[in-house]
């Protein structure tokens, strides 16, 4: 579970990229490798959302609060996304809960191993409302709770 995310941010960041994109490309790149609990695979999150939230805090000097900036960041993300199931589930009107991301502890030697933790606290905490077919009766929600990225 983001088995890659702090080797690949300490590379690329020293490589000189923005620290915002970073950490936006690889959370996307393991959820977009995983599946939610009862099978769903995400078809597309707010990459972009993520980014943007990420960048505001690090252009802020700190008046805008990274702990904030990845709550918002992470619920945009995940606001309105669609997973897509083989039967006997589909996807239902029911949209996905965010989740709900939890406090962030910003430890001062490695920003990174603080952002971790609330990424795989948060993934538990998103659900899904598929619908189980049941023929001949209508379909029936079933809730798809957490998600597991590679």
């Amino acid at each position: 579970m983001f088995s890659s995310f702090q080797n690949n941010f300490q590379r690329r960041v020293d490589d000189g990229e923005s620290a915002a994109v970073v950490i936006a490309d690889e959370y996307h790149n393991a959820i977009m490798g995983g599946k939610s609990t009862l099978g769903g695979i995400f078809t597309a999150g707010k990459k972009g959302a993520l980014e943007k939230a990420l960048k505001i805090s690090f252009d802020s000097m700190g008046a805008i609060p990274l702990p904030l900036a990845l709550t918002q960041g992470l619920i945009a993300y995940w606001t309105g996304a669609v997973y897509v199931y083989i039967p006997p589930l589909v996807t239902g009107p029911t949209p996905l809960v965010p989740g709900v991301p939890p406090p962030m502890v910003i430890p001062t030697s490695n920003p990174v191993a603080g952002i971790l933790p609330v990424f795989i606290a948060h993934l538990p905490t998103i659900v899904s409302t598929p619908m189980t077919l049941v023929p001949p009766a209508p379909p029936v929600p079933t809730p798809d709770i957490g998600f597991i990225p590679v």
